[in-house]
């Protein structure tokens, strides 16, 4: 775990985890194991304080489209998610199409080189973590066959997520929390990527978007970002579609002021129909 980090509502940071007397390995091995078994977590797991932050100083400050929130959860949680990335059968069940930015460039030269233009939508997802359904990312899990004992405390952990929002060295009431996942959490980027999963599924299956070497690269995940990449502009739009349909579906919104496309080859300045 990462040093000098923000203390959780206990005060407990992650050095007070790494400098603790050895016997705390026991009870927490004890505590974890008790966990799995029964798919339980303590109710401090689930209480978390959320710390909004200034995007832009000289912006408006009167506005929450002007923020964005850190939560800060109990370090002894962070370590317990850590652990459970390591249980047997999770690494495997959680293998995802993982492709490097880096891989952008290449699929690119490879068209541009043959003399084809390359449309690039760049789509960003508005509060992307925090509209995750949780009934949907469960059943998303259990489609991948992943240990009962592993979805069960998920299970457990969703129903006891409240937070309370400090503001100037003041706190807010508790309020329950009945979608999404944490910012900054351990586990939150591999359930998310499992979440949005199903869209790179879905393009893959139509057969719509770039390919090198006959693997499917026309979309590409990072956190909530997403690179649609396409050397037709019908494919382009019917890929678009495709992610409307998938946002109906898993209660997720495109921020369209954030959202854009740009075309790369010999035709880039050609007159086209307009992407929606």
């Amino acid at each position: 775990m990462k040093k000098g980090k923000a203390s959780g509502l206990d005060g407990l940071m992650a050095e007070h985890v790494s400098f603790a007397h050895q016997v705390l390995i026991v009870h927490l091995s004890l505590l974890f194991r008790i966990m799995l078994k029964h798919s339980l977590v303590p109710d401090a797991f689930g209480h978390s304080l959320v710390i909004p932050l200034l995007k832009n100083p000289d912006g408006n400050k009167f506005t929450s489209k002007n923020y964005r929130c850190i939560t800060l959860s109990p370090v002894i949680s962070k370590l317990f998610e850590m652990v459970m990335m390591t249980l047997d059968q999770i690494p495997c069940s959680l293998v995802l199409s993982v492709i490097p930015a880096a891989v952008m460039r290449s699929v690119i030269n490879h068209y541009v080189k043959d003399g084809s233009t390359v449309n690039i939508c760049a789509l960003d997802i508005s509060k992307a973590f925090d509209r995750v359904d949780h009934f949907a990312l469960l059943q998303l899990l259990m489609d991948r066959n992943l240990p009962r004992c592993f979805i069960g405390v998920l299970l457990d952990w969703f129903t006891h997520c409240f937070v309370c929002v400090r503001w100037c060295g003041s706190y807010s009431y508790w309020f329950r929390i009945l979608a999404g996942i944490r910012q900054g959490g351990i586990l939150s980027p591999i359930l998310f990527a499992v979440y949005m999963h199903v869209l790179t599924m879905r393009l893959r299956h139509h057969g719509l978007g770039c390919k090198l070497f006959d693997i499917f690269h026309g979309c590409l995940l990072y956190a909530d970002d997403i690179l649609l990449l396409s050397h037709t502009v019908n494919g382009m739009q019917e890929m678009l579609d495709i992610c409307d349909e998938f946002t109906c579906e898993f209660d997720m919104k495109f921020n369209t002021t954030k959202s854009v496309a740009i075309r790369i080859g010999s035709r880039y300045n050609i007159q086209c129909s307009s992407f929606t």
